[in-house]
């Protein structure tokens, strides 16, 4: 193959693996990628040109995948409407399908080329022979951030790894004025406003501290700290001058009054979002340094994920003088790229 399938997809077209051949499968595949980076054309061309196959495959190689080879439309269909149940959806609300005829009611004469037929779909009345494809297309409706295609085109074809920006914690109380501030907290917005920009993420997460009132880590609790970040309160809303149209999930971290909830991996679905989304390697920005921050990049590390602290992006506490530096120390002893 003269293309690199990045890990996070090929797990999930093995997944796809039983309903082909094995020669069928890799042409599934090398199509697929095709279709997914190919900026042009949608036709067979144009995803041997998007697989950087063109010229190295015989055209008519792709044309029999889809006349001849021993797969069923229906048997995969079927695999991916299951594979999008399971990992998309909540059990709890009713599913959404939208259902196209458009090719159902295709009428022409079917053509003879390229070592294939196809559906000619010749101009004339409805006497004319309906071939056709005698195909409905019927989808699973889910709600996903978008994410901008000519980013993860570049990354298919470079064979990047998808990569996730977390922002942690990037709340009113944790910057100046707030319940329990972080000094120079708000200073890094425009860092981290500067990496949601910069379309070197496929999906960008802002966690949030979303306790209750009776947390367990609050001072009037028996804990070390101020009340803060209550849920539903301004303190726990994310800072002002954080540009939230760049955000495509939040998740809300902390609820479980009898943990610390310091990272955003712990009682959250962080981990499984970027699986599902594909993402093998986070950045991480936020506050505080030696808190949420450490934390939430050692349980990244921890769950198998590349991890890489950027240093601009993120204040500490420090309350206990060095607690900045060592948690530093920490994140790049455990495997953190600092930078």
């Amino acid at each position: 193959m003269l293309f690199h399938v990045p890990g996070s997809l090929d797990g999930l077209l093995s997944l796809l693996a039983t309903c082909f051949t094995q020669p069928t499968f890799q042409t599934f595949r090398a199509l697929l990628l095709g279709q997914v980076s190919q900026t042009g054309s949608r036709t067979v061309c144009g995803m041997l040109v998007g697989a950087r196959l063109s010229g190295v495959w015989e055209h008519s190689r792709a044309h029999r995948f889809f006349s001849q080879a021993r797969w069923s439309p229906d048997e995969l269909g079927l695999r991916i409407a299951v594979l999008i149940i399971e990992r998309r959806t909540d059990p709890e609300t009713p599913l959404t399908v939208a259902i196209d005829d458009t090719l159902l009611q295709r009428w022409g004469r079917r053509g003879w080329g390229g070592f294939y037929h196809h559906d000619a779909t010749a101009n004339s009345d409805r006497s004319a022979v309906a071939w056709g494809n005698n195909w409905l297309v019927v989808g699973i409706v889910v709600r996903i951030a978008i994410l901008d295609r000519s980013q993860s085109r570049v990354k298919v074809i470079r064979g990047d790894m998808a990569r996730a920006l977390i922002i942690v914690d990037f709340q009113n109380d944790f910057t100046p004025g707030g319940a329990l501030p972080v000094p120079d907290g708000d200073q890094i917005s425009e860092r981290i406003n500067e990496l949601a920009a910069s379309g070197e993420f496929d999906l960008v997460v802002a966690t949030r501290d979303w306790h209750p009132p009776e947390h367990g880590s609050f001072a009037t609790s028996g804990g070390r700290w101020p009340q803060h970040c209550v849920a539903g309160s301004d303190g726990a809303q994310l800072h002002s001058s954080l540009d939230q149209r760049r955000v495509d999930v939040v998740i809300d971290k902390g609820q479980d009054p009898d943990t610390e909830g310091y990272s955003g991996f712990e009682g959250t679905g962080l981990e499984r979002l970027l699986r599902d989304r594909g993402i093998d390697e986070v950045a991480i920005c936020g506050l505080a340094t030696d808190y949420c921050v450490k934390n939430t990049a050692i349980d990244a590390l921890r769950a198998g994920f590349r991890v890489c602290v950027d240093e601009r992006g993120i204040r500490g506490v420090d309350v206990h003088p060095g607690d900045c530096k060592r948690a530093i120390g920490e994140m790049r002893e455990a495997g953190a790229v600092i930078g």
